[in-house]
């Protein structure tokens, strides 16, 4: 009897611990969407905000991942913003900070063709 009433116990403590990964990541998920709709991020700046707010890698990694973001748009976005700013701002500055931002080297060049054509 005491072995059915331990692995009860752990079977509980086993899914109570599984329970709590999900809804961290959910909330995790939940505070991406939202830095999302605020403002343009970059997938790397993005996971490296959630890491601040006290989300695990794992779970920012997979609460970024799950948006399915198209990170090219956030990269317009980003620049678009820049430029919002300051509308004196260089080519060269502005390709400087996407990538500071964590942008790739792909965002990066689809934003510069667009704004060179």
């Amino acid at each position: 009897m005491k072995k059915v009433i331990t692995i009860l116990i752990t079977f509980v403590l086993v899914l109570s611990l599984t329970a709590c990964g999900a809804s961290r990541s959910d909330e995790a998920a939940r505070r991406a969407q939202d830095l999302l709709t605020v403002e343009p991020w970059s997938r790397s700046g993005l996971i490296d905000r959630l890491q601040q707010d006290g989300f695990s890698n794992m779970d920012a990694v997979k609460a970024v991942d799950s948006l399915g973001a198209d990170w090219t748009q956030q990269a317009a976005r980003y620049a678009g913003d820049l430029i919002g700013k300051n509308f004196f701002i260089s080519y060269e500055e502005i390709e400087a900070s996407l990538r500071l931002a964590g942008f790739g080297p792909e965002e990066i060049a689809y934003v510069m063709s667009a704004a060179e054509g």
